[in-house]
Formats: C-alpha cells, structure tokens, sequence
C-alpha cells in the first residue's frame, strides 16, 4: 500500500510529464511570448498586434463581411465583431449595409495610414523574434507554415 505522499508524488511525476509533453501548453506560452514582441514594437503607434491583425485582414480581403473576415482570421465571429467596433471607432474602418443583414466591413484612408505606418514596426517585430529563435527569413516562414497547418485541426 502507498502512502498519502507516495500518492502525491506519483501525481506530481505524471502532470511535470505531461505537461513536458503539452502541445497546448507549449503553444500558449509561445503566443504570449511573440505577442508580447510585436505589441512592445507597435506600442509606439498605441496599437497592438491583434489589432493590426485584423487590420491586415480586412485589407488583405477587401470589403468583406465580418464572417469573411472571422473565417479568414481564425476568429469567432463575436471576436471579430468586438475586435471591428474598436477600429471602427478609432474610423481605421467602415461598416456598411451589405445583402439582407450582413455587414461589410472596409478599411478607410485612416486605416490604410495606420498599416503604413505599423509595417516598418511589424517587420523590426518579425526580424526580433526570427533573431531571438535563432532562424533566418526562410526558416521563420517554415514555422510560419507549420503553425498554418495547425489551423485545421479544429
């Protein structure tokens, strides 16, 4: 028979293992650790990388409803609604009437100069973190792919 404290460190042994092994785990702490890159260079512009994510999104898609544009970020639609209003009033996009109830979501000349200018801070962002990896360009772009592909797993 074991011990209460046998018991305790065999639960111990099995959750420092699994957690080794977590690639859920693994993943969040990464994002912390690259979010909080990309929002140190772009704080200067009083704005943060998720914003200039879905920025990005709306211009790489041109007008586009807000479930495009969940669709293409990986967000749920209650996320990119949220994430729109705060652009929408900072006027970095438009909303218009689109078929039936759908929404078209645009990028105005606001929002155009907001991504000109966060672009030269998103790059120096890139280049810090491919840096801190220990990767050049191409390897970066290679994680890039793979994290991608870990998109289909939902």
């Amino acid at each position: 028979m074991t011990s209460g404290m046998d018991a305790q460190r065999e639960v111990a042994a099995q959750a420092e293992h699994v957690l080794d092994a977590c690639l859920a785990a693994k993943v969040r702490a990464a994002n912390r650790a690259v979010v909080a890159i990309y929002d140190r260079r772009l704080a200067g512009e009083a704005t943060t990388s998720a914003q200039v994510t879905v920025l990005l999104t709306v211009a790489a898609s041109g007008p586009a409803s807000l479930s495009e544009l969940a669709s293409a970020a990986g967000l749920d639609l209650s996320s990119m609604q949220r994430s729109i209003a705060g652009l929408e009033d900072a006027g970095f996009v438009r909303i218009e009437a689109g078929h039936a109830r759908t929404r078209i979501v645009s990028l105005t000349e606001a929002g155009e100069a907001k991504l000109n200018a966060v672009l030269p801070l998103w790059r120096a962002a890139q280049d810090e973190v491919a840096e801190r990896l220990g990767v050049d360009a191409h390897e970066l772009e290679r994680i890039g792919r793979m994290l991608d592909s870990m998109k289909t797993l939902r």
